[in-house]
């Protein structure tokens, strides 16, 4: 029996044949009832060790929030709708917490903010990480300097909105990523991140994991003299409100992790030759965001198998320096000896790329030019379905795949052994 496996893809939903034999499964995130505006309502009138949010966001209170852009699936529209009776009477700015990102496109703030733009976009300010205005705090014990933006530095009373997803590096997003790197220089968010590339980093792993450690050392030094609230929301797999969790910023972002686990692994019976792994919206914009959806897919992954990433980067491939790595060098190998020689931003993606290329094939469906993908160590397709008959006839009439339709918020777990 031939079975029909529907995935999203640049903006529409296709259709995959795939027989049932060869299937193991499609896993999508545990789904349950979405608690939508009604969640953030409860979390509000339920803080974490904190003040009442009414008292929070007193009259005459000026509140500074860190937002998320542009590539997060956030819906900060409707946790300031959830806030709206306050936020009339306090006089709020806002700071998109971009990090390294560029700041957002017209499309997204409309996005982000929603109906809120027109109140308050004369009030919203980019973290422009390559920027001047960034004041030193001094360093963690791992040698990162804590250079904050300085709009950020200004304000005595904080509210962080975000989400907590999987990170396959930070273990989660969300809470004190929203500081760090959230409104962090570029220099500082370059010494954090080269610590992805030693032991202990992995997705949802908190304890141990040096670049968690790292982020949340410098979120508690920015956090020294001043008041910090926050909103958490864990997402549905159709990006809506499943839950969330509010007031000190600590407590509400170990909660939200530990409902984000439940809720987004997923269990597979085996290990598949073959994964399509669909980088869903916002991380299907560029490849740099898309490989998000390899780092959870390989999980899944035989050695010697095919990793189909689906994504269409209708905006290229993002930040170039990671790009430029892998197609300087043209072997895998010599990526990541250039990576142990020198640490720039965005190499830990090449050296992940590089070290799943040594050990897998990558085939990528995207709208990008073959050349490009091709410089990245990936098989180029235009068409899923192609390029999974291409993958099928590879391995053999018994190959087993395994399909994801949201990898950026699916991650798979498998039996060991």
């Amino acid at each position: 029996m031939t079975l029909q496996v529907e995935i999203p893809y640049a903006g529409r939903v296709e259709r995959i044949s795939v027989k049932q034999e060869n299937l193991i499964g499609v896993l999508t995130p545990s789904s349950r009832k979405a608690g939508g505006f009604e969640s953030l309502a409860e979390a509000l009138r339920k803080p974490l060790k904190a003040e009442a949010v009414e008292e929070f966001l007193s009259p005459g209170s000026k509140p500074l929030f860190l937002v998320n852009d542009g590539a997060r699936p956030t819906p900060t529209w409707l946790a300031l709708q959830a806030l709206e009776g306050f936020l009339r009477k306090a006089e709020p700015s806002f700071l998109v917490a971009c990090g390294a990102h560029p700041p957002p496109t017209r499309a997204e703030l409309e996005r982000i903010f929603g109906r809120f733009l027109a109140r308050y976009e004369s009030r919203v300010k980019f973290n422009l990480s390559r920027a001047e205005g960034f004041v030193e705090l001094g360093q963690t014990k791992r040698g990162t300097s804590i250079r904050l933006n300085r709009e950020a530095l200004k304000a005595e009373k904080v509210f962080i909105v975000s989400s907590v997803e999987p990170h396959y590096f930070a273990g989660f997003t969300g809470g004190r990523k929203s500081v760090f790197p959230g409104v962090a220089s570029y220099s500082s968010i370059e010494q954090n991140h080269r610590l992805a590339l030693e032991a202990g980093v992995r997705t949802m792993a908190l304890q141990g994991n040096p670049v968690h450690e790292d982020l949340a050392e410098a979120a508690e030094a920015y956090a020294e003299g001043r008041e910090i609230y926050s909103l958490l929301m864990i997402l549905d797999g159709r990006h809506r409100v499943a839950s969330a969790f509010a007031g000190d910023l600590h407590q509400a972002f170990h909660q939200a992790a530990r409902e984000a686990e439940k809720l987004y692994t997923v269990e597979a019976e085996e290990k598949a030759d073959i994964v399509v792994s669909v980088a869903g919206h916002p991380l299907d914009l560029n490849l740099y965001q898309a490989h998000k959806a390899i780092e959870h897919g390989k999980l899944a992954l035989k050695d010697g198998g095919i990793m189909i990433l689906v994504a269409s980067c209708s905006q290229g491939v993002g930040d170039e320096q990671f790009y430029r790595l892998l197609a300087r060098y043209g072997k895998p190998e010599k990526v990541l000896e250039a990576v142990r020689r020198r640490y720039r931003l965005g190499y830990h993606k090449a050296a992940k790329i590089a070290e799943l290329a040594l050990k897998a094939e990558i085939w990528a469906v995207t709208s990008l030019e073959r050349s490009i993908l091709e410089k990245a160590f990936m098989k180029p397709y235009r068409n899923v379905q192609k390029a999974l008959d291409e993958a099928l006839k590879v391995k053999g009439g018994n190959a087993r795949v395994l399909v994801i339709p949201d990898a950026g918020l699916t991650v798979p777990k498998v039996p060991s052994g």
